[in-house]
């Protein structure tokens, strides 16, 4: 059996244990993407990429139908209340990330828009 580290062979248990890591670590990303997921309708966080101003994400987001609602808690993002598919139709020409409002701390009230 080859060595492992510090000239100790590896143990058989050690590999076995590969599958169970993988699929821990799956299970928390699928339950941070339903987290971060933002809703069908309703409230959602509006985030600039690529350098986008907040008036660019605005014009997108009611082109898209949505209603802006607040500042966001990130510079230049918006919390609006909208459509999720119109939204996330509209994230790519908008260069912006949709996200689920409350996930990123968006539940208090900040200064109006």
């Amino acid at each position: 059996m080859p060595a492992g580290i510090g000239g100790v062979a590896p143990s058989r248990a050690a590999g076995r244990c590969w599958p169970a890591v993988v699929q821990a670590l799956f299970v928390l990303a699928a339950a941070g993407g339903m987290i971060a997921a933002p809703p069908a309708t309703g409230r959602m966080l509006l985030v600039p990429l690529h350098g986008a101003d907040r008036d660019a994400l605005a014009r997108v987001a009611t082109r898209a139908g949505a209603a802006l609602v607040d500042n966001g808690p990130f510079k230049d993002s918006l919390i609006v209340s909208g459509d999720r598919s119109a939204l996330l139709r509209a994230m790519m020409e908008g260069h912006m990330l949709v996200l689920r409002a409350t996930a990123a701390g968006c539940d208090s009230k900040g200064p109006g828009i």
